[in-house]
């Protein structure tokens, strides 16, 4: 969820209307999605699994070892 949301903060630019600047860019991830499964890009667009192949981390990310479940947003 804070990679998400972080996600949406780094394009967030109106202190004035910055609902439509959210909005804007939920819009668009709904729109890579279904470009993404409409043509079958799966592994190759997804910035997601690019990062998680690498191995790295990200600043401020952690592994937990006793954590088992999964979950890989698709961006």
């Amino acid at each position: 969820m804070e990679r998400y949301c972080g996600y949406l903060q780094v394009h967030l630019h109106s202190r004035r209307f910055p609902w439509s600047n959210i909005s804007r860019r939920v819009l668009y991830m709904a729109y890579l999605s279904q470009v993404t499964v409409k043509f079958d890009l799966g592994e190759d667009f997804s910035m997601a699994s690019r990062h998680l192949q690498d191995g790295e981390l990200r600043r401020g990310e952690r592994v937990f070892d006793e954590c088992t479940y999964s979950f890989i947003p698709a961006y």
